[in-house]
């Protein structure tokens, strides 16, 4: 497995552990400062990804980052208006 997998992997689960594991109250400006930084270092993983692997997986990449941060998103606006999330 190449090194760039391996950091979307650890970023993966970073993504995970902000989203589904570090929101329980935590104010509206954590949450946003939390995925703020996920983009911050999704950024460069992707650039690696895509300048090892080539421009289509890294068009996947981005697809795929960009279905989590919406999911965690919506997470985290249902909590923030108090719905059941």
């Amino acid at each position: 497995m190449s090194e760039s997998f391996l950091l979307l992997m650890l970023w993966g689960l970073g993504a995970l552990a902000a989203g589904y594991l570090g929101n329980q109250g935590a104010p509206r400006r954590g949450q946003r400062q939390r995925l703020a930084a996920l983009t911050g270092t999704g950024i460069p993983v992707l650039g690696y990804i895509t300048a090892q692997h080539g421009p289509w997986v890294g068009l996947l990449v981005l697809l795929l980052g960009f279905a989590v941060l919406a999911a965690l998103m919506a997470r985290v606006l249902q909590r923030v208006d108090g719905s059941p999330g």
